[in-house]
């Protein structure tokens, strides 16, 4: 079964525009890590350590006020309730950057059930390291 859908998240999507004869322009802007990212980065840090709440919050509201319209995030709401409000900033403002919000999941066990933490080591690499090789089962496991 196949399913095709043109919605797209096109935050980061330079070549959306078409000439008439649907060629996509294909250049312009792809961060890899924003400041946005940083910022986030920077206030889970103060959180997790004891740093300053205050400049933790306000970090947070860089975008969860001012982009995302929602309530401000304050240190009354004490490291649960911001660490909450950080990882939903992550969630959206991560999107588009590559596989970062799938690590950023990762990192805080926050992936839905029976997603794979990471693929396997290739058998040939494990050759070059000189270790055993490995399998997860399947009828003839030896092979």
């Amino acid at each position: 079964m196949f399913h095709q859908s043109n919605i797209t998240h096109i935050r980061y999507d330079y070549a959306s525009f078409s000439d008439p004869a649907g060629t996509g322009g294909g250049f312009g802007r792809d961060p890899v890590i924003t400041a946005t990212e940083n910022d986030l980065l920077w206030a889970e840090g103060l959180i997790r350590s004891g740093g300053s709440m205050v400049t933790a919050s306000n970090l947070i509201n860089n975008t969860r006020v001012t982009r995302g319209g929602l309530t401000p995030a304050t240190p009354a709401d004490l490291t649960a309730g911001l660490l909450a409000k950080l990882q939903y900033e992550q969630d959206i403002e991560l999107i588009g950057l590559g596989d970062a919000v799938f690590f950023n999941q990762r990192r805080i066990d926050g992936l839905e059930p029976l997603t794979p933490r990471q693929m396997p080591v290739p058998a040939k690499e494990l050759q070059v390291l000189r270790k055993a090789l490995y399998t997860y089962g399947g009828t003839f496991p030896d092979q």
